[in-house]
């Protein structure tokens, strides 16, 4: 039994829709795959560049507070610092930055100490303000904190001097004073007063 014309025409467009819609699927469903898979590298990608750029940015933020020891320096790196996500890094970065900060206040602390030291010059101020200069770890200003407590020093041991030298002189005055011997006739008396027991000379 042959098959009619239309039959084998309905046929053929059959199998070519077929054909057709299968190759629709396979080129779109091959496309949608591969921009799914795409994605989280490149969201991946993303991210490590980020934390990358978040590392590098804590770190020289770090190496300036290292440089220059501030309060605002130390707050600056420690807000760069809190956006690391790598916990090693992070506190590899964080103890640094803790040491940095111990230097901060210690500069404050021999900074109020020298500042007293000068308002009120006396030894014991003089020797707790270096005991605070002495921890300081920032050369450039340990050596300013330093030349101005040496100042003071200076003045407290210039003081001593003065005193001690007005003591000697008038030591030596109240020595001369009480050996003078009344009868020894190369000195002239200014007065003399007899109250009929003793005889006072006034030289």
């Amino acid at each position: 039994m042959k098959a009619s014309k239309s039959e084998v025409t309905y046929f053929i467009l059959s199998i070519i829709l077929i054909a057709f819609a299968g190759g629709i699927y396979l080129f779109f469903g091959n496309t949608k795959t591969n921009t799914s898979s795409s994605q989280p590298k490149s969201s991946i990608s993303s991210s490590s560049s980020s934390q990358t750029d978040l590392e590098a940015k804590a770190q020289e933020l770090l190496s300036a507070a290292q440089a220059n020891p501030s309060a605002e320096a130390v707050t600056n790196a420690q807000a760069a610092i809190n956006k690391i996500s790598d916990e090693a890094k992070k506190t590899d970065f964080q103890s640094q930055l803790d040491a940095v900060s111990a230097e901060v206040t210690n500069q404050t602390n021999a900074e109020n100490a020298v500042k007293t030291a000068e308002d009120n010059q006396t030894s014991d101020n003089v020797a707790a303000a270096q005991a605070a200069i002495d921890v300081l770890t920032n050369q450039a200003t340990k050596d300013q904190l330093q030349a101005r407590l040496d100042a003071v020093s200076n003045a407290i041991a210039a003081a001593n001097t003065a005193t001690t030298d007005t003591d000697t002189a008038a030591s030596s005055d109240s020595t001369t004073e009480s050996t003078i011997d009344p009868n020894n006739a190369s000195l002239t008396p200014t007065s003399v007063t007899t109250d009929g027991t003793y005889t006072y000379y006034s030289y």
